[in-house]
């Protein structure tokens, strides 16, 4: 019988050990959103953000977005919205843009949290805003 009880006692004890669940897992983060440039750098330099420069956005739903975009930075600021497609991959992002001009770019998602978001374009067509090649990391607080 002491058998029988020290036995009970020892599945019990596994069961409720091994049947909870881990309550602390954290929900991956999303890019849907609407995000508000915070820092920029090209080719590994940080570039000094201006006021108007500090005012442009990117919002992202499930599978377009839109940028709203310095324009011209002597003020008033005026800005340029565009819209653009995206696909998800990992970590890889790439951007379809169309407005002003169009230009598609490929990057990579460094940071993703509820709150930051940073990545870093690696290549774009030769229409895009910058040279092919150039390295461009933005980085975005949620709004």
């Amino acid at each position: 019988m002491k058998k029988f009880i020290i036995l009970f006692l020892a599945i019990t004890a596994t069961v409720f050990t091994t049947s909870c669940s881990d309550d602390d897992e954290v929900a991956p983060a999303s890019i849907q959103g609407n995000w508000k440039l915070t820092a920029e750098s090209e080719g590994g330099v940080a570039l000094s953000l201006d006021d108007c420069e500090l005012e442009q956005t990117v919002s992202f739903a499930a599978a377009t977005g839109s940028l709203v975009i310095l324009d011209d930075d002597t003020p008033p600021c005026t800005y340029e919205p565009l819209a653009f497609t995206y696909t998800l991959s990992g970590t890889n992002i790439e951007f379809n843009v169309t407005g002003i001009f169009s230009f598609t770019a490929q990057g990579v998602i460094e940071e993703l949290t509820a709150t930051s978001l940073r990545f870093r374009i690696i290549s774009d067509s030769t229409d895009g805003p910058s040279e092919p090649g150039d390295i461009i990391v933005q980085t975005y607080v949620r709004q």
